[in-house]
């Protein structure tokens, strides 16, 4: 099997709405390694964001 030439997205969710599922076909092991390594600084700092909101809502008097 050949190497894509352009990379290929395939976002699903289930259908019971409680998964999503991101498939990358990497036009190369380099580009891969590219796109997992960013994709893993936005997952993280997606889950920064999302503990910093659930800390202000359980602490609304710190807030300024």
């Amino acid at each position: 099997m050949t190497r894509p030439k352009n990379n290929h997205f395939r976002l699903t969710l289930s259908e019971d709405k409680t998964v999503v599922q991101l498939t990358i076909s990497a036009s190369s092991p380099e580009k891969a390694i590219e796109l997992y390594e960013g994709l893993e600084q936005v997952i993280i700092q997606m889950m920064r964001v999302d503990l910093e909101l659930d800390w202000e809502e359980d602490n609304p008097d710190s807030q300024q």
